[in-house]
């Protein structure tokens, strides 16, 4: 049994977002299962290995361990993979189920796409938000994307005989459920509902938050990055996905999302964007992903943009000081135990460490086995 922690009163989502894009990196890194061989010419869109595509054109100038380093050369010369013009209404469910195999395309929760499709289901839930606290990604990418994705939920609604479609919006997202709703009139068989910001949020309680706690276990629950990878690979282009990470904190003013490219180093990006530049000397804790201090970093040194990279959080360097036994930590547990004294129960979400008023870091003490006085 968990409980399902509500966010809405912090401030962490109210910043002012500033929207950047940083697309001709000088090198890129790429994870290669064969060695490719020294100086060989490289092309944007080229497999490399398995699903993996070189996002820019250029020569390889190190072979790593497991990486290449791709120096770029600016040209911009691109593999077209002879790709036939891409049209959606000649989309099938076989096609659909048909490339998502061909590509071994999962979902967020490392699921096979094509077997949850095939699963056939009465509902389609969809969230158009990012579960890890912090993260603006998502609702950039869907607001950026609207008609075309609407339009492959639209279809996937007909070609799966759901008999809703609801996509599920967090409440403060008000610009993009505007611009959605301006949209969404071509699609009557689709549905909106706002949800407020919960952490975590579990499929059991999507559900109930959207069938107004009655039972249905009948749901598909896909998050918007799943429905981007049906719609490029039914494209034929899974090379050409949108890569936008967050980078924000309670070190920073302001929340900026990037625009980028797989292979990137982080420190590139931040040395070369002028808005960004003095970040990287800022005296704070790195935190990959999320900002409730789950995953912290020593350095940003060796920080490679990937695919399961959403985001780096700069958070300020505070003393840790005597617990004063105030229970908050107890409180926002999900999964009701003494964060004081974790155990094996415990998700690792971090919401213990971010509520912790005397700034203990309580994962940290669960990692050295130290318990807290």
């Amino acid at each position: 049994m968990r409980k399902q922690i509500s966010l809405n009163n912090l401030d962490i989502d109210k910043k002012e977002q500033v929207f950047l894009s940083f697309l001709s990196p000088e090198t890129i890194y790429l994870n290669v299962q064969e060695s490719l061989s020294l100086n060989k010419k490289v092309l944007k869109n080229e497999e490399i290995s398995p699903n993996n595509y070189s996002s820019i054109s250029g020569i390889v100038t190190k072979i790593l361990e497991d990486k290449v380093e791709i120096t770029n050369d600016f040209k911009e010369e691109e593999i077209t993979n002879n790709k036939k013009k891409f049209d959606l209404n000649k989309a099938t469910k076989e096609s659909i189920i048909t490339n998502l195999k061909k590509n071994n395309i999962k979902t967020t929760n490392d699921e096979s796409l094509a077997l949850l499709l095939q699963n056939q289901k009465e509902y389609l839930i969809i969230k158009c938000f990012d579960e890890e606290v912090g993260l603006a990604n998502a609702p950039y990418i869907f607001g950026k994307n609207t008609e075309k994705l609407l339009a492959l939920i639209d279809k996937l609604y007909s070609l799966f005989c759901f008999k809703k479609v609801v996509l599920l919006f967090k409440a403060k997202d008000n610009n993009l459920i505007k611009k959605c709703q301006e949209n969404i009139g071509t699609y009557p068989n689709i549905r909106t509902k706002l949800i407020n910001d919960y952490y975590p949020l579990k499929n059991e309680f999507i559900n109930s938050l959207v069938f107004l706690n009655e039972t249905n276990n009948d749901s598909l629950i896909l998050s918007i990055y799943d429905i981007l990878e049906i719609f490029y690979s039914l494209k034929n282009s899974l090379y050409d996905k949108p890569k936008v990470i967050t980078v924000s904190g309670n070190a920073l003013d302001k929340t900026y999302l990037i625009e980028t490219k797989i292979g990137v180093k982080m420190t590139e990006i931040l040395n070369n964007l002028v808005e960004l530049k003095d970040i990287i000397n800022i005296d704070s804790h790195y935190f990959l992903n999320s900002y409730l201090m789950i995953k912290r970093l020593d350095s940003l040194d060796n920080l490679i943009v990937t695919n399961d990279f959403k985001g780096i959080f700069f958070n300020k360097k505070v003393l840790e000081e005597a617990c004063i036994n105030c229970s908050k930590c107890y409180n926002v547990c999900p999964v009701y135990i003494n964060p004081k004294n974790i155990n094996s129960k415990c998700i690792k979400c971090g919401l213990c460490s971010f509520y912790c008023p005397s700034n203990i870091s309580l994962l940290e003490k669960k990692g050295s086995g130290k318990h807290v006085r």
